[in-house]
């Protein structure tokens, strides 16, 4: 819709979203955009993409 890439709209819309209980961290924001980006690609465009982030998997991103 406004012109973001598959993993731009994802990555946005699990911050959006909120943290889940316990907060999220590095690898719980990967591993959701990872899951949505790589269906979406694979079902939309018939493409592989798999999105991966650099740093400390355990890292706060955001609390409950």
């Amino acid at each position: 819709e406004k012109g973001h890439s598959l993993f731009t709209y994802y990555f946005l819309k699990e911050i959006a979203d909120g943290a889940p209980s316990g907060g999220m961290t590095n690898r719980w924001l990967e591993t959701a955009v990872e899951r949505d980006v790589s269906d979406l690609a694979a079902r939309k465009f018939n493409r592989k993409q798999t999105p991966q982030f650099i740093g400390n998997p355990n890292r706060g991103v955001l609390r409950d």
